[in-house]
């Protein structure tokens, strides 16, 4: 550091013991100095005995009182305060009661027992327990939150490692890093429901993306989708996908987000939250629909057409979900482009993807 800088960060921490405003700055001092003076007024000078220190009162003044000082001069009655501690530690051995017995919860110590030693610790033996909804961080809310860290720890990975062969210049690092982004790009396929694949089914997906949707973990990205930050992430996810991995989940992605009730009336946070997040997802998914341009994406536009009509049939609920304006808006970019790209391919393929349209607006009007 150069010597102006020193002294320019010597100075920022010594402004801090400048003392522009004694009382303010040495609050308790002063008080304490007030009322000294105060009592020496009142008792002409002379020390006070005990009692008649007691019965002195310091006349009341503009001055702010202190914490302490504050919370004597409204201290509750006799009894009160007592029955409030009891009842709090009653509250606290409930609690602890529950988290012993029904969460076996480590670190609590077992009960005396003259019969039998006491041991440190009450561990029980897990691979004799079965798996039971009651144990601490099984609940779904934890399940979600665990999905959703695990694919944005994949997604970090991936941007990274891409962002590090962007700049490397060397080849022979170059090549290392483009073996160890391969197999980041499965870790997050695997993280977002895309199960792996051989090769030779990986040529397969490439005409036809339905021997790759065989392998979706349909309840993996159902949990995902139910956490705002598992939406984001799956918004970034999507960019890092090959055309046919987006052909095979997109689909998915738009039933069950649609399978989601609509702008809720919640006023709550996190139900906010996911509604924000959901907007960003389908204004990503409206972008890739309109660069598609292959046969492969038409043929996802149907599936996508009847993955939702089938998950809202029967039901009467297609017209709510898509009062959204953000899914209103990226299933008309879906509707449009499926015309563009069937009129483009001769009139059977159009009047294919015209009855499929028709009856998906029938279902949704």
């Amino acid at each position: 550091m150069s010597f102006y800088e020193v002294n320019s960060v010597t100075a920022m921490n010594m402004k801090a013991l400048q003392i522009d405003d004694p009382y303010k700055d040495d609050f308790y001092n002063t008080v304490f100095k007030m009322k000294e003076e105060k009592k020496k007024e009142m008792t002409g000078g002379n020390s006070p005995s005990n009692e008649d220190e007691a019965k002195t009162e310091v006349p009341d003044n503009s001055n702010p009182l202190s914490s302490y000082s504050y919370n004597r001069s409204r201290q509750l009655p006799k009894g009160v305060l007592k029955k409030i501690v009891e009842a709090q530690e009653a509250n606290l051995e409930g609690k602890t009661r529950i988290w012993e017995t029904i969460n076996k919860v480590l670190g609590h110590n077992s009960k005396s027992n003259a019969n039998r030693p006491k041991a440190l610790l009450s561990l029980s033996n897990i691979q004799d327990e079965k798996p039971t909804s009651t144990k601490a961080f099984e609940s779904p809310i934890w399940s979600y939150r665990y999905c959703a860290e695990r694919l944005f720890g994949s997604l970090l990975k991936v941007e990274e490692l891409k962002y590090n062969f962007k700049m490397q210049a060397d080849p022979s690092e170059k090549s290392n890093l483009q073996s160890e982004l391969k197999g980041a790009l499965n870790d997050l396929n695997e993280s977002i429901g895309l199960r792996g694949l051989n090769e030779n089914e990986r040529e397969l997906s490439q005409q036809n993306f339905i021997a790759l949707e065989n392998h979706l973990d349909i309840r993996l990205i159902a949990n995902i989708l139910q956490s705002a930050k598992g939406t984001k992430a799956v918004s970034r996810v999507l960019v890092h996908l090959q055309e046919e991995e987006k052909c095979a989940i997109i689909p998915s992605i738009m039933a069950l987000s649609l399978a989601r009730p609509s702008k809720s009336g919640h006023n709550l946070g996190p139900v906010r939250d996911l509604d924000k997040a959901e907007g960003v997802l389908m204004e990503t998914l409206k972008d890739i629909f309109n660069q598609s341009e292959s046969d492969l994406a038409l043929m996802m536009f149907k599936r996508c057409l009847d993955l939702i009509m089938s998950t809202h049939k029967g039901k009467d609920t297609l017209k709510s979900a898509l009062s959204n304006v953000d899914r209103s808006k990226a299933l008309h970019a879906l509707l449009l482009k499926g015309c563009e790209i069937s009129a483009a391919r001769g009139p059977e393929t159009e009047l294919e993807w015209i009855d499929i349209q028709s009856e998906f607006l029938e279902e949704a009007i």
